[in-house]
């Protein structure tokens, strides 16, 4: 498991999560996601991260649907929505939005590619 696939909770992160921390790609530092942006629009919807914005609850109806949309938008406007979306295609994070895509996006672009 990587630090992407674990479940997102209030314990203090592993040693292995650290690591996987330390060696995120140069990249992500110019995401659009890591903007003030992104951090004001994660706050109107009540989020204290934008990251949370990227990954809505389960079960959050039209809401969660709004937050999908917005994070949609923030990723196609983003500098490294192709690098983002290359790294959830070869890493597989299993829930958020990565590259303006979703888990059953990029699931579909894997199958068509004939990658499991």
């Amino acid at each position: 498991m990587t630090y992407f696939d674990r479940q997102t909770d209030d314990r203090p992160l592993t040693p292995t999560e650290v690591m996987d921390l330390m060696r995120r790609p140069a990249w992500m530092e110019r995401g659009e996601c890591r903007t003030e942006r992104a951090l004001t629009l994660a706050m109107a919807f009540d989020h204290d991260t934008a990251t949370d914005l990227f990954v809505p609850p389960n079960g959050a109806g039209r809401r969660g649907m709004a937050e999908i949309v917005a994070a949609r938008q923030l990723c196609e406007s983003c500098p490294v929505c192709t690098e983002c979306r290359d790294f959830a295609l070869s890493n597989h994070p299993q829930t958020g939005t990565w590259g303006a895509t979703s888990l059953q996006e990029r699931t579909a672009m894997k199958k068509k590619e004939g990658r499991t």
